[in-house]
């Protein structure tokens, strides 16, 4: 099956003119696999031609988490009233998301007008989009498929967070969401992948007994020579260390970068002998 990946948004909640929050795309000819939707999502997804010839949506929210969630109420509202051209392709919206994260969807969906099963309003000449919740269990992993891409869903450390892993092109992939903690689940889901995207700075921040953060690299060292993954890359890098510091956008990117090079330096002495790179929005996975 070919197909392609993209990182949407490597950031966090935090604004950011250079990262949005974390979400990525996956384009399978009429299929578009969408994991995690942040705000702007809907931009970026346009910006990445996921909406071209896209007939079947599918979304991914790992966890109710508004900066992995709260975009997909922009994206069905948009596609409940759009009579854009680039968006009347799609046909069907599948939405794959934990029990409380499908319900509480369902819940706002009236807000904009949207029946339960469709996407469409009375003004709308063109047809309405079926839309299907797919729910799975909380705090446990499930399986589905997205147009013959076999997808796991896989309970990780965090908020009820699911991270999904799949086989494309030859390659295997495995993308966390706010995944907290170094654990043998953790290791075992990123283990050997050919791209792994995880959450550097939820495993990284350590918090003081007065409240400040600091910066502990060796939670993802250990994840990197445990896992050994091919290439990871460095995704929601908090900079939560410098919380109280007025800082420019341009000496928050040198930070980040700092923190991914040393844990790369770090981790090849420990015996890492792939690569650790800085999520960018619109790489190329």
């Amino acid at each position: 099956m070919f197909g392609s990946v993209t990182l949407l948004g490597s950031g966090t909640c935090r604004i950011s003119h250079q990262a949005a929050p974390v979400s990525s795309c996956v384009i399978l000819g009429s299929t578009t696999f969408l994991v995690d939707v942040g705000a702007g999502a809907l931009e970026r997804l346009d910006r990445a031609g996921a909406f071209d010839g896209c007939e079947c949506l599918h979304v991914h929210i790992s966890h109710a988490h508004i900066d992995h969630s709260i975009g997909i109420f922009p994206l069905l509202q948009c596609l409940t009233w759009s009579d854009d051209a680039r968006h009347l392709n799609v046909k069907s919206v599948t939405i794959h998301a934990t029990e409380e994260v499908c319900s509480l969807i369902a819940r706002v969906q009236e807000v904009f007008g949207a029946e339960s099963t469709s996407l469409k309003n009375g003004t709308r000449a063109s047809d309405s989009r079926i839309l299907t919740f797919a729910p799975g269990s909380n705090y446990s992993d499930w399986n589905y498929n997205v147009n013959g891409l076999s997808v796991s869903s896989v309970h990780l450390p965090g908020a009820n967070n699911h991270g999904v892993t799949f086989s494309l092109n030859q390659k295997r992939y495995a993308l966390t969401a706010d995944a907290t903690e170094v654990s043998d689940g953790l290791i075992e889901f990123a283990r050997e992948a050919d791209v792994c995207v995880f959450d550097f700075g939820h495993i990284t921040n350590t918090q003081k007994p007065q409240g400040d953060y600091e910066i502990d690299l060796q939670p993802a060292i250990d994840l990197l020579t445990k896992a050994k993954p091919k290439l990871a890359v460095a995704a929601h890098i908090y900079l939560r260390h410098l919380q109280h510091r007025p800082l420019s956008d341009g000496e928050r990117a040198d930070e980040r970068s700092r923190l991914v090079r040393q844990s790369e330096e770090l981790a090849t002495k420990a015996g890492f002998s792939g690569r650790l790179v800085e999520g960018v929005d619109g790489m190329r996975l």
